[in-house]
């Protein structure tokens, strides 16, 4: 039997706070299941978005997040990306590079059109290298320009 592997993720906030940020942004997102210390209090929440279950637990500070571990959601269009980009940086959090950002949490994200994956794995390699050219100038990714970038033939330069 293959094991569920879930995220279990610490912060210093109230778990029902970042519960509901989440909530707020996420259409799929559904409240599993309280998580409580031995006095009843809550110390997390175990939530669903999309296929996926996550812990989030009030931890307390000490153990700040990092860009080692990221989410990525893989957005199906610009409007898409637009959507998840400027709510996971609303309210203190930050951009960054490549479709990287972080939220109020602290908590690292790539926001990833599904057709930088596409071109990643495409068959022109120099598409690829221009759209990962591209992909490195911009903080939030631009659909049209990636796939322009991939699809610029070497008489367009």
């Amino acid at each position: 039997m293959t094991p569920q592997i879930t995220p279990f993720i610490w912060f210093d906030a109230d778990p029902y706070e970042v519960r509901d940020f989440y909530a707020g942004i996420f259409d799929d997102f559904e409240t599993l299941s309280d998580l409580r210390g031995p006095d009843g209090k809550v110390l997390g929440v175990s939530v669903r978005i999309g296929e996926s279950q996550y812990n989030f637990f009030n931890g307390g500070p000490g153990h700040p997040h990092s860009d080692a571990f990221s989410l990525m959601i893989y957005t199906d269009d610009q409007e898409q990306t637009d959507r998840y980009w400027t709510a996971l940086i609303a309210d203190g959090g930050e951009e960054s590079v490549c479709g990287w950002l972080k939220d109020k949490f602290g908590v690292n994200w790539q926001v990833t059109p599904r057709l930088m994956m596409d071109v990643l794995a495409g068959d022109d390699a120099e598409g690829r290298r221009r759209a990962f050219d591209a992909m490195l100038g911009m903080r939030k990714m631009f659909v049209d320009e990636l796939q322009a970038a991939y699809a610029r033939t070497t008489h367009d330069n």
